[in-house]
């Protein structure tokens, strides 16, 4: 770009601002304040992709830029203990949590809300009132999913003082562009909520799970066979047996918050050998006495390794790429030959590995 491109560029920009050009808010599908205020809408036909649009406060000039990519990395959804949905945007400072209040049922109906209320820059908690008394909490948390979920809901998050509205078009495009998806369940959680969750919600690259996380087995299977990229958790809360290590599809796994028993691990190892878990690039676990390296590699052909190297792994909120090095080491090789695995035993008993073709 030479200079009088440059020059004529911000000469636009200017003829633009001082125009007085008004930022309506029926241009974005929803009643605004005019020139008053500005306008952040999240919303696009493309199922594709999350348009971003920002109407200035001040200059009242139309900014637009692709936020995917900020959307892609930084929000997520998070289910509690306390029966909450959580949508967090860390990047522009949103934090919204939608509460089931189970204390307090009155005559008001989700169905009927469709602005939220909320400060700039602060966490912000809306209360979803039951409709009954005699609710059951499984069956109206799944319903109220069906109603942010549907391709028709809108809802208008309207930041005070600034008159600035975050309209969604559709709540289904927002949750399209998904990638982390944390279930922190405790033991309030409902196993209702999570099959349900499960089923609406899209297919996310990245899940975080909970140690006390309630998940039955039919469940607990369906979040293990998924061809996700990154999965976090406690084993306690997802591999309960043997069985569930074998058939976890990740490539991606980090489960270094507590320990699984030594046997287990050499079995994991020799079925890998064998040809198990072939999507595995990269396993984080926390092994009981992991120093008896004995144990662990027993009846497993293995070399040290005696060099220098390093290993790219994924980073779990940015999704870049990591360089990890390793100076000490055992590797193992798969029995066709096509994968080698290295695996870094540390002195804080967790168990590294790093599978390469």
């Amino acid at each position: 770009m030479n200079f009088y491109t440059f020059f004529a560029f911000f000469a636009i920009l200017a003829v633009a601002s001082v125009s007085g050009h008004r930022c309506r808010g029926s241009s974005y599908g929803g009643g605004g304040r005019g020139g008053r205020g500005g306008a952040i809408v999240i919303g696009s036909n493309n199922p594709n992709k999350i348009d971003l649009s920002l109407c200035s406060k001040r200059s009242k000039t139309l900014i637009s830029r692709n936020f995917w990519r900020h959307l892609d990395v930084s929000c997520y959804l998070e289910f509690s203990e306390n029966i909450e949905l959580q949508l967090n945007i860390p990047h522009h400072l949103i934090n919204i949590k939608f509460v089931i209040d189970q204390e307090q049922p009155t005559p008001r109906n989700i169905e009927n809300v469709t602005q939220i209320k909320v400060r700039q820059n602060h966490s912000t908690l809306f209360k979803l009132i039951p409709k009954r008394d005699d609710f059951k909490v499984g069956e109206w948390i799944a319903h109220f999913m069906d109603i942010f979920h549907a391709n028709t809901e809108r809802s208008r998050i309207h930041f005070r003082p600034s008159w600035q509205y975050l309209e969604l078009y559709s709540v289904r495009d927002l949750l399209k562009g998904i990638n982390r998806v944390r279930f922190t369940f405790g033991t309030a959680g409902n196993p209702a909520f999570i099959r349900k969750a499960l089923e609406i919600l899209p297919p996310a690259r990245q899940y975080v799970i909970s140690s006390h996380c309630c998940l039955d087995n039919d469940t607990r299977q369906r979040f293990l066979t998924r061809n996700l990229s990154w999965l976090g958790f406690d084993p306690n809360a997802l591999w309960r047996s043997f069985e569930n290590i074998l058939i976890t599809n990740a490539q991606y796994i980090n489960a270094d918050k507590s320990s699984i028993r030594l046997e287990w691990m050499n079995r994991f190892l020799k079925m890998w050998i064998k040809g198990s878990n072939r999507r595995l690039k990269y396993l984080r676990i926390g092994v009981a006495h992991l120093y008896k390296v004995g144990v662990l590699m027993k009846g497993i052909r293995y070399q040290e390794m005696r060099e220098r190297r390093q290993f790219n792994i994924i980073h779990v909120y940015t999704a870049a790429n990591v360089p990890v090095f390793i100076s000490k080491g055992i590797e193992i090789h798969r029995s066709d030959g096509k994968a080698t695995a290295t695996l870094n035993i540390r002195n804080d008993d967790i168990l590294e590995m790093f599978v390469t073709d």
